[in-house]
């Protein structure tokens, strides 16, 4: 039961990862956000949201894996 909660929290965790990098990149490519940050325009966030939005995919897809494989978490 404590494993299954550990991986369900990851899972949250990995998505509230993508959600962030997403929003990186768009702010990055100028497409949200206010129309004067550092951020707007900066090919290196869309970079920088890319790269976490990959981690946070993957941290949930293991978890995800990880809480359909094994019944008994």
């Amino acid at each position: 039961m404590l494993v299954r909660r550990c991986l369900s929290i990851l899972m949250v965790g990995g998505l509230l990862g993508v959600l962030v990098g997403v929003i990186f990149a768009l702010q990055g490519l100028g497409l949200i956000g206010p129309s004067r940050s550092f951020m707007v325009g900066d090919n290196a966030w869309v970079a920088y949201g890319l790269a976490t939005a990959s981690v946070g995919s993957v941290i949930t897809t293991i978890a995800l894996v990880i809480l359909r494989s094994d019944k008994t978490a």
